[in-house]
């Protein structure tokens, strides 16, 4: 696998060969939008098996938990653009960021649009990219996102979003489920389920997936692998080295060499990549 950044900042790009890894059930904190080059690329989400062909186009929104293998035998390679929420508003003018409805579809105009971005997104063609990339996500936007609605949120819901908001705010800690039991009054089986239905992923797997997002921050910014390792929540460098392989598909030392000549961030943004 090979990362690279790219001329805008907020925006990364992944070219995967094929190969036979697997990803563990994991989420992102960026928009994430892919193509599939060769065979058949399966994975979940939101409850769905998917298995993409040549030319199928991936959206998977924020936190929204999803795995990824080989369909067949001969494996599969594809390419991912990750593009962090405030980009793709900026890119677009909404003043509701969308949600995408499905996480798979075959639409080749977009697919043309997609290929066409992550091939601009070179050192030196800011500009083009940018334009490219605006394109590409205002038709994916017309064509299959939904503005997001406010209004009040069922129970259930709220009750996912405090045990989510938990984790996040507690992800160093060896948090249990009797503590997210607690924290919305209710059982532990009915708190794991609760979470399960709201976003597809268990507590524990939202939880490490929570910690591999702030060792990418913390490699980004300079810090060593045992130090970003203990203040994400790992035991130490060798358990987040596993975690974060199965989820991201590189190890914690490739990602920190991917990032050495990453573009500033723009003002009031970290300078990160993202999975």
């Amino acid at each position: 696998m090979r990362l690279t950044t790219t001329a805008l900042p907020g925006v990364t790009l992944l070219e995967a060969p094929l190969d036979e890894h697997r990803f563990d059930k994991h989420v992102h904190d960026t928009y994430s939008f892919g193509i599939t080059l060769k065979g058949v690329q399966a994975f979940s989400c939101r409850g769905s098996r998917y298995a993409n062909t040549p030319g199928s186009v991936i959206a998977f929104n924020p936190d929204e938990s999803h795995d990824g293998q080989p369909g067949t035998a001969a494996g599969f390679s594809y390419r991912m653009i990750y593009v962090e929420a405030d980009v793709l508003e900026g890119f677009t003018k909404h003043q509701s960021l969308p949600h995408f409805r499905t996480a798979s579809f075959h639409d080749p105009q977009l697919a043309t649009q997609l290929m066409a971005a992550i091939n601009a997104a070179q050192p030196k063609e800011a500009l083009r990219a940018g334009q490219l990339l605006q394109n590409f996500l205002l038709q994916i936007t017309e064509r299959h996102g939904r503005l997001a609605i406010n209004g009040t949120a069922p129970p259930c819901e709220m009750r996912a979003r405090r045990m989510r908001e938990y984790l996040q705010e507690h992800h160093a800690e060896d948090v249990s489920t009797n503590d997210l039991a607690t924290v919305i009054g209710v059982s532990r089986v009915h708190a794991n389920r609760i979470f399960n239905q709201a976003y597809g992923i268990a507590p524990h797997a939202y939880l490490n997936a929570l910690r591999v997002l702030k060792v990418k921050q913390l490699i980004t910014t300079g810090r060593s692998l045992v130090e970003a390792a203990l203040a994400a929540g790992f035991a130490d460098q060798a358990h987040m080295s596993r975690r974060f392989l199965a989820s991201v598909g590189v190890t914690p030392h490739q990602y920190r060499s991917a990032t050495i000549n990453s573009p500033r961030p723009r003002s009031g943004h970290q300078n990160s990549i993202h999975f």
